[in-house]
């Protein structure tokens, strides 16, 4: 019950609070259209996302939470970092 709260107090995602982006090639690896299993080359797919949530309670108000999913990422993992002002 207490994460459905959570998630009912979040504000709505603004396009200011999102980035999007498809992975190029780099480093000798492929980049996405050019994966041998992607068939329409000229596709606009994101294989990156990231957005910012606000939690608009008491107790999380004024803190940003970070969410980031991603193809072809370096590392994976799940991460929490605190930044004290």
């Amino acid at each position: 019950m207490r994460r459905l709260q959570v998630l009912q107090s979040c504000a709505p995602l603004r396009m200011d609070d999102l980035v999007i982006g498809q992975y190029v090639s780099a480093n000798g690896k492929l980049g996405y259209l050019e994966e041998p299993t992607v068939k329409n080359k000229n596709s606009n797919t994101e294989t990156f996302a990231a957005a910012v949530l606000h939690v608009h309670n008491p107790r999380w108000d004024g803190v940003p939470f970070v969410l980031k999913a991603g193809k072809a990422l370096t590392d994976r993992k799940a991460e929490v970092r605190v930044a004290v002002r």
